[in-house]
């Protein structure tokens, strides 16, 4: 269990992988709503402890000043907090939380967020935040692989592409739908009297599910953004040259298994090549 709920296809992703932003408010607004964002994909359904973590780590990563960041700092913060948060699921959410960091100040050092990816995708994670770990660590390597041409590029393309597919298979295996959708609206109730009356029963159920189904459609949504993010990776990476579609069909066959899904990533590659 864990690991974006798919512990072995995770576990064999990092073992292949061992072989082989200007407008300062907008800038800080956009820093402020992905903070919010991503400690709620985080947090799931959290009790006490898991919001005391949440609270913890979110004041941690508030203090992100873009490239100007001591990541060193907040790293040893985060680092801490494991001494006192030992669960699996706890340590996953600290390491995912560096790996934040590390993606969002600047990416100054690519390696850092690829090896805090690496280890928050060890643990169970919430799906979209193991999504966003397989984004990050392919966004990482493309910073440290920016410069390089030709052979070099084909060489480090096959390492690229690797956490690239193996997200995106996380995604195709939680069958979300293709469009986004509109979340639905959650009612409020009134009720006066005692809490045992079963009418108010009926009406907690009915706006507890409300809750529940509005958050799984969010969820879809964020993981549909995450699905369009990697797909478009993927083209991006093998319409450049040196072209190595044949290479970019058996990674694909091989890691999602997804006929359809292969299909629309080679098409997509083919029209941009044709541009």
């Amino acid at each position: 269990m864990g690991y974006g709920r798919d512990h072995g296809s995770n576990k064999n992703c990092l073992r292949r992988f061992e072989t082989m932003r200007d407008n300062k408010k907008l800038g800080w607004m956009i820093v402020i709503i992905t903070l919010m964002l991503f400690f709620s994909s985080i947090s799931g359904f959290s009790n006490a402890q898991e919001n005391d973590l949440d609270r913890r780590l979110f004041e941690i990563n508030s203090r992100l000043a873009g490239k100007k960041t001591d990541t060193g700092n907040l790293e040893k913060e985060c680092l801490k907090l494991l001494e006192e948060y030992d669960s699996n699921e706890d340590q996953g959410r600290i390491y995912s939380a560096i790996a934040f960091i590390y993606s969002q100040s600047g990416m100054i050092q690519p390696e850092k967020t690829v090896e805090y990816c690496k280890k928050a995708l060890m643990y169970p994670l919430e799906i979209a935040t193991a999504c966003q770990m397989y984004v990050f660590w392919t966004d990482a390597l493309q910073i440290e692989y920016s410069n390089s041409t030709g052979q070099k590029f084909a060489s480090a393309r096959r390492e690229i592409i690797i956490p690239c597919l193996t997200g995106l298979k996380l995604i195709l295996n939680n069958k979300i739908p293709k469009e986004m959708q509109e979340p639905p609206a959650v009612s409020n109730f009134y009720y006066h009297g005692p809490q045992s009356n079963l009418e108010y029963q009926k009406l907690l159920k009915k706006h507890n599910d409300e809750i529940l189904t509005r958050k799984r459609v969010m969820m879809q949504n964020k993981l549909l953004q995450h699905r369009n993010v990697l797909i478009d990776k993927c083209v991006s990476l093998y319409s450049r040259k040196p072209y190595a579609i044949s290479e970019l069909y058996n990674f694909a066959q091989e890691i999602l298994g997804n006929d359809d899904a292969v299909s629309e990533i080679l098409s997509a590659v083919g029209d941009r090549i044709k541009r």
